[in-house]
């Protein structure tokens, strides 16, 4: 007789060692039909089902490998060569490091309902955090640009984003995804506008804080040239050039910001959102915020220096650049990145619930329409109740053939 007394739960996927520290990866466990509750191993030595309770590899050491060379066969396991690979924890059981695109899709709703049902004064306080981190990272690419090249202010620009998502902030152009929770009818278009106003404003007031006390703090003095250069060139582009420009730029900013959705992990997100970053700011598409910065560094500096450019002042920015970069930002975002993805994995599954539903309510009422013991008892009295009436009916019928009667009468007086 094998020893029964010991019961342990043997779990797919689980490395066991045994014959000369050679590992075994247990492939199929299956529940025992007297005991539901425990897991053996569906093909065990001799064919018989065993319930163990020590570690398997106690049990096999027990088996005598010359007389019993099949021992190891007939629990299917799969040798593993654990010198090459780093641990030996279960394959089965490990946690997925990022979500498939549908399940992006998902979350950005849910992330979308939540930034709808924030407070008023939460969405400006985060607003402002936000601003304030695209600001800082816009100075790290200032000087980057200055000293090295246009590569390396993108590459430091990214820094910007990852602060927001990671930090946790509210930022304009990447709440351009909250498109998804509005049609998914998580929240109304009056939740989706105040969103966007608070944070809007809260953005301008962290990116504009952030350009007056880098300017006056002295840190642009010796790249004042650049800092001034940047801000007059933003405000002279054309309406339609600065519009698709923020299209352009939004549609990269929202790819990253869909792209963190799906990461588990702070490296996940940072390495997600760092290349469509980093090309925006490479191509020169203009993004609203980082502008609410720029611009505002720009015209400090200069009037710091004593210096009037035609041209570049708070209604040249408002006019020329924040009102068509942020109408192509919201395009961009909220259109192209929002809208098509909405239309790509969360239409389709709302459609497949509501016919499940569907399916599911047709179902319940075929079975709650199947007649039980009672429901037919009540069906055969009523039939008998159906079938007295016209009885009743033949009785009325009668009356009129009395009232002729009657009528006969009068007229033979």
């Amino acid at each position: 007789m094998r020893d029964r007394s010991f019961v342990r739960e043997i779990k797919i996927g689980q490395t066991y060692r045994h014959f000369k520290n050679k590992d075994y990866v247990v492939l199929d466990v299956v529940k025992d039909s007297d005991d539901k509750k425990d897991l053996v191993i569906y093909e065990a030595l001799y064919g018989e089902h065993l319930k163990w309770a020590r570690p398997l590899k106690e049990f096999l050491s027990r088996v005598d490998k010359k007389k019993h060379p099949e021992a190891t066969q007939k629990y299917r396991f799969e040798e593993v060569d654990l010198a090459a690979t780093s641990s030996a924890k279960p394959t089965n059981n490990q946690e997925k490091t990022m979500l498939s695109p549908a399940e992006i899709a998902e979350s950005a709703v849910t992330i979308g309902e939540g930034k709808g049902k924030l407070k008023a004064i939460k969405m400006l306080l985060l607003g402002m955090f936000a601003g304030a981190f695209i600001a800082l990272a816009g100075v790290g690419a200032t000087f980057g640009n200055t000293y090295v090249g246009k590569l390396a202010g993108a590459c430091i620009f990214p820094a910007g984003l990852a602060m927001v998502v990671i930090a946790g902030s509210e930022l304009f152009t990447g709440n351009n995804l909250m498109i998804t929770a509005l049609f998914s009818k998580k929240i109304g278009v009056k939740e989706l506008l105040k969103n966007w106003g608070l944070v809007f404003l809260g953005n301008f007031i962290g990116s504009v804080l952030i350009a007056l006390m880098v300017v006056f703090s002295g840190a642009f003095d010796n790249v004042a040239g650049t800092v001034v250069d940047t801000a007059f060139n933003k405000v002279n582009f054309d309406f339609l050039q600065a519009f698709l420009r923020g299209v352009l730029c939004n549609f990269l900013v929202c790819i990253a910001v869909w792209m963190s959705f799906g990461a588990k992990t702070i490296g996940g997100k940072i390495a997600a959102v760092f290349f469509p970053v980093m090309l925006f700011v490479l191509c020169g598409f203009e993004h609203s915020v980082a502008n609410m910065f720029y611009i505002p560094a720009g015209i400090f500096e200069a009037a710091k220096n004593g210096v009037t450019i035609e041209g570049l002042n708070f209604g040249t920015m408002l006019v020329n650049n924040l009102l068509p970069v942020t109408l192509g930002n919201i395009v961009g975002g909220a259109g192209l990145v929002g809208c098509g993805y909405y239309l790509i994995y969360l239409k389709k599954a709302k459609e497949k619930a509501a016919v499940k539903k569907g399916i599911e309510m047709e179902v319940s009422l075929k079975v709650s329409k199947k007649p039980t013991k009672k429901t037919a008892a009540k069906k055969v009295a009523t039939k008998k109740v159906v079938a007295k009436k016209p009885v009743a009916k033949k009785v009325t019928v009668k009356k009129p053939v009395a009232k002729k009667a009657v009528a006969k009468k009068t007229t033979r007086k």
